[in-house]
């Protein structure tokens, strides 16, 4: 995600220059140097909006923009009304020339599921091509009809105009194509809804607030870019109070204006901020150069990280650190901004733009404790299955703040039975006196008094005393065109378990949030489905993650039907680089196999597959219809594994590949495995279990000697006691850590995974025993309970549980 984005001010003096908005910098940022989606049509209707039980008290309206990729499946439906989607551009003459991604059936089915509309941003931004449209009727109807084709065929609910630089010529021009476009939808399209992003000052008097509030659903009123990127002094981006330009004069010249169609103004906030460089701490000092942008969650890390300041004048935090301030908003100064809504009236509120607060959900319970008090909890995101040992495993997650109790599920693989495994009430849910050596699946949900959330997707982990070597990913988010289950784990788990391995999983989401680290496996297995164009097999974010991994020496696993298509046929140029320098593959064909009627595949002879023959699943061994398998052929020393049967692989291509070697500038040898379809669809069990066991053997490599000095093996490392245990007091640790030349760490942790106690142990050190006194690092006493003693170097560890008793 593009993190410095080119704000400005619609200040007099900006206008003379004719400065952009943050939204047409960031489309225009994007359009340059972000690969957008491509999106395979699919035949399956799209969800109609469905009825629901509980909604905000006002509007809620979020902009979604194309770049911000699948972050929609994390977003609080219950806590949304609108999602606009940003955005298709406009011409002048009345085309749309760029429809960025639209229509995102995926993200529609979702919010229609949750009683959501979604509508279509339409963008222009540009004073000679508004006047060329808005000055010729024959343009003005042909957009019109553009627009109501798009909305239509995606199942959509309306639009959302994004018209700025509006030349003061048009003002009237505008009035008459908004209203003409509102009729157009209200008589073609039962409920749907027009609305307009409007400026926080009219400087060049082009807007009739009047009319256009009276012939339109809505107007968004962007209430930010107070101050900008070229501001000769540090100052708030959304000053609700303070100076002569804010929040507060904006919306009360609207309600004068507007004649108090206070039900029709929705409040936009900005969830990003401003950075400048300066040489002075004091708020509002002079800048030594230009500012640059920084999204919510960069800001409040920052902020919690060099001290958060308030700046009462203007209702907005601020931060300083070593020569920059940083002014954006945060939950406080948001709920401030709610509660003038609320006094004044207002239709709603929104925000530029949803997404920009991924890993915090500080504003999700902003917007619930002002307007959706009657709602249930978020699903729970960024989720992983951990294995600590000793027969504790730890499921963390973000969101699902507003959550009284977590459930947990477990399922099972060889039927459709289910088992509750308890209600929790604290984060991150730790499972005790787990069977040793045994797989769990495990889903769980968040629910409150107003009810319970969905389940999350499906996860599994085997608890051990040895750490997991192998950590599955969960990347396919795909549901529109495909029978996705989000259960697939349990073909991936049950192989790796069957191949004598341990495993930990967890979300893609929750890898590129930094939850879980892919360098802490030996193994990594990415799960990709028939996830596409759509939703995107690898985003820019991911593909840095497992370039990181491969150089660093890990071994992959890649299996999906779709990702040469995504990567290759539809991605950019980083894509194209990332698919053929990382996944060692060149694309051929969509279809090689599946659509021509061949659903087998064999391996090739001399590769390690050699006499391995499989099917994947046509749509009726439990799975999906692995219609559109790639075609790839394998480059440099890569080498091909699997071909499909009954077709020629000189045209289409085969279905597998697999790599050793190194991967970059790197020296570590890592290894690579790409499947072109998804292992999960592959039957039966038993040639299913063959599979993996062989990919696992390629993956380990060629047996080698390993003396007791290697520092990455340590031999016998291990907790022997704990004593006295329970203890009422003090507990001493006695271990084993063989002849290391590595530093190792002996930990002490609450169930909450909170460290209470660290002690290194030095390369060479004779001590085998530590004694803990009972207490934290301030000098209370910790609380009765169960503790864990963790003894780790670099990624292997052992854990084993005691009790204190007071």
């Amino acid at each position: 995600m593009y993190r410095n984005i080119v704000l400005v001010l619609f200040t007099a003096a900006a206008l003379a220059q004719n400065y952009p908005s943050i939204h047409q910098l960031e489309l225009e940022w994007h359009r340059e140097n972000f690969a957008e989606p491509a999106y395979k049509l699919s035949s399956d209707p799209v969800l109609p909006l469905q009825l629901r039980t509980a909604a905000p008290s006002k509007k809620i309206f979020g902009y979604h923009p194309y770049w911000q990729g699948t972050s929609w499946l994390y977003y609080n439906y219950d806590l949304l009304t609108t999602i606009a989607y940003f955005s298709a551009e406009a011409s002048g003459e009345g085309a749309l020339n760029n429809l960025h991604g639209w229509p995102p059936a995926d993200m529609i089915n979702k919010a229609h599921e949750n009683g959501v509309k979604v509508v279509l941003t339409v963008s222009l931004f540009s004073n000679d091509n508004l006047t060329t449209l808005l000055s010729n009727s024959d343009n003005r109807t042909r957009l019109i009809n553009n627009l109501l084709e798009q909305v239509k065929n995606a199942g959509a609910d309306g639009v959302n105009v994004d018209f700025e630089l509006m030349p003061a010529s048009q003002k009237t021009n505008m009035v008459t194509f908004i209203s003409s476009l509102t009729k157009v939808f209200h008589d073609s399209l039962s409920g749907s809804e027009v609305t307009l992003a409007m400026p926080a000052v009219d400087w060049s008097a082009a807007w009739d607030y009047n009319q256009l509030a009276a012939v339109s659903d809505g107007l968004f009123i962007m209430g930010y870019d107070y101050h900008w990127k070229g501001s000769s002094t540090t100052g708030p981006v959304a000053p609700l109070s303070g100076g002569t330009y804010n929040i507060t004069n904006t919306i009360n010249d609207y309600l004068t204006i507007t004649g108090s169609q206070a039900e029709k103004l929705i409040l936009g906030n900005p969830y990003y901020g401003y950075e400048w460089p300066v040489n002075s701490s004091d708020a509002g000092t002079n800048v030594t150069g230009e500012g640059s942008a920084v999204l919510f969650n960069t800001a409040e890390s920052r902020a919690l990280s060099y001290g958060k300041r308030w700046h009462a004048e203007s209702q907005t935090p601020w931060y300083y650190y070593t020569g920059r301030q940083g002014w954006y908003d945060d939950s406080t100064s948001l709920s401030l901004k709610y509660d003038f809504a609320i006094e004044k009236d207002l239709g709603g509120v929104g925000m530029w733009a949803l997404g920009y607060d991924q890993g915090y959900t500080d504003l999700w319970e902003a917007l619930k404790n002002k307007f959706g008090k009657s709602t249930s909890p978020s699903i729970p995101n960024e989720y992983s299955q951990v294995n600590w040992g000793s027969g504790l495993v730890v499921l963390d997650f973000s969101g699902s703040e507003s959550a009284d109790y977590y459930a947990v599920e477990r399922r099972f693989l060889e039927s459709d039975s289910v088992e509750s495994l308890g209600i929790f009430t604290s984060r991150p849910i730790i499972m005790d006196n787990l069977n040793q050596d045994e797989t769990y699946f495990l889903k769980i949900k968040s629910g409150n008094d107003q009810g319970e959330s969905s389940f999350t997707e499906l996860l599994g982990v085997v608890p051990s005393v040895s750490p997991a070597e192998v950590l599955i990913v969960n990347g396919f988010d795909r549901v529109s065109g495909t029978n996705n289950t989000f259960d697939f784990i349990l073909q991936h788990g049950s192989a790796i378990q069957a191949a004598g391995y341990y495993f930990d999983s967890a979300s893609n989401e929750a890898v590129i949030s930094g939850r879980i680290n892919l360098n802490d496996y030996k193994i990594v297995d990415w799960i990709l489905g028939e996830e596409a164009t759509a939703t995107g097999s690898f985003s820019s974010q991911e593909q840095k993650l497992i370039e990181e991994y491969l150089i660093q020496g890990g071994n992959l696993i890649i299996s999906g039907s779709e990702v040469g298509y995504d990567l290759d046929e539809k991605g950019s140029s980083d894509d194209l680089l990332f698919y053929a320098n990382f996944l060692k593959a060149e694309y051929i064909t969509d279809a090689a196999a599946g659509r021509q009627g061949t659903y087998s595949a064999q391996g090739v002879s001399g590769s390690f597959l050699d006499g391995v023959q499989l099917n994947f699943d046509d749509g009726s061994h439990g799975t999906y219809d692995v219609d559109w398998p790639d075609g790839i052929k394998p480059l440099g020393q890569a080498e091909l594994i699997l071909k499909y049967g009954g077709t020629d692989y000189d045209s289409n291509g085969g279905a597998g590949i697999a790599y050793r070697g190194w991967f970059g500038n790197s020296f570590r040898e890592a290894a690579l495995v790409y499947l072109a379809f998804g292992f999960e669809s592959i039957y039966p069990v038993e040639v299913r279990n063959e599979t993996m066991l062989k990919i696992l053997d390629y993956l380990e490599g060629p047996t080698v000697s390993v003396t007791s000095e290697d520092p990455a093996l340590p031999d016998r490392l291990s907790i022997s006691n704990i004593y006295p245990n329970p203890s009422n007091n003090a507990v001493t640790i006695e271990f084993r850590i063989g002849n290391i030349d590595t530093e190792v760490s002996l930990k002490i942790l609450d169930l909450l995974g909170r460290e209470v106690f660290n002690r290194k142990i030095s390369p060479g050190s004779k001590d085998n025993k530590v004694r803990w006194n009972g207490r934290f690092y301030n000098g209370e006493k910790a609380s009765s309970g169960l503790y864990l003693a963790k003894l780790q170097q670099g990624a292997r560890f052992q854990t084993k549980k005691f009790t204190l008793l007071k």
